[in-house]
């Protein structure tokens, strides 16, 4: 807030502060709701005149009507009616959780009070210093990649609209990424099949101490041939246009949680049982 006017530093010397009735020419600001009557205190942030005075940021104040009044040497001014909206930056995430995955921390928090935001931003940064790694999003929670896991972090969140980023939330407790590890087994059904005839690949993904359930997407490969499917979806189908011996891959990229994994299941196309004849001589 900005205010303009006359004799904002009183005509007495500045006390020094260490005793209640102690004269002082520093000017404080007072905003008073005028709904439920509560007061806020501002003091100047860059310095003050005779005839200047500007705070902080309002973007904490609830919106409504205020009576103004700045007090210098103890006096109150005369009050001025203003309107403080909920227009100006976004306030600070409030409710704060971050929840460590692999390599990546989820931040979560409550909507912004005042409402107005484009998007969050969301910082995780080592706990023994060295840069953060910011990501975005527009929903309420912020999936902040990129971190080593075992490392320690501390996170925070703020809110940006067309006016400009609002203040970081305090910093949120230690959170440690870590990966739980997953094992996977490959089959495929049928085991031997005809040129053009789909053979149906599913993967059984089993976490480390069956901690939870495996999310992600499993890849599968074979002879140039490629499908995939999105967790908890358990196979997809290849065709397979010449025939042979096939090795089939699938590879698990990971999930929130869960580190990579991979297996593999050997296929037969076109390749029919071994008809060669037998002779056998009955001797009489």
């Amino acid at each position: 807030m900005v205010l303009t006017g006359t004799h904002f530093t009183g005509d007495t010397e500045a006390g020094s502060g260490t005793s209640t009735g102690s004269a002082s020419n520093v000017p404080v600001v007072t905003l008073q709701r005028l709904d439920n009557g509560a007061v806020s205190y501002l003091r100047p942030v860059e310095g003050f005149s005779p005839t200047n005075f500007k705070s902080a940021s309002l973007m904490n104040l609830p919106q409504g009507l205020y009576a103004v009044r700045l007090m210098a040497d103890g006096i109150p001014s005369v009050a001025k009616l203003v309107r403080i909206d909920s227009t100006g930056l976004p306030l600070a995430p409030s409710q704060f959780t971050p929840i460590a995955g692999n390599g990546q921390v989820l931040v979560s928090f409550a909507p912004l009070a005042n409402g107005t935001f484009d998007h969050y931003e969301a910082v995780c940064s080592p706990r023994g210093g060295g840069a953060g790694v910011p990501f975005s999003d527009t929903r309420q929670f912020v999936y902040v990649s990129g971190l080593a896991n075992g490392g320690s972090y501390r996170c925070s969140a703020r809110g940006v609209n067309a006016t400009g980023p609002g203040p970081w939330s305090n910093d949120s407790v230690v959170v440690t990424p870590v990966a739980v590890g997953m094992s996977m087994k490959l089959g495929a059904n049928p085991s031997r099949t005809q040129l053009g005839q789909a053979v149906n690949v599913q993967a059984t993904l089993t976490p480390a101490n069956n901690v939870g359930t495996a999310d992600g997407t499993v890849t599968v490969i074979a002879d140039g041939q490629t499908c995939s499917f999105s967790l908890p979806a358990q196979s997809c189908q290849l065709t397979f246009n010449s025939k042979g011996y096939k090795q089939i891959t699938a590879s698990y990229s990971g999930g929130f949680y869960y580190s990579g994994a991979a297996a593999s299941v050997n296929h037969s196309v076109g390749v029919s049982p071994d008809l060669t004849p037998i002779l056998m001589l009955l001797l009489d």
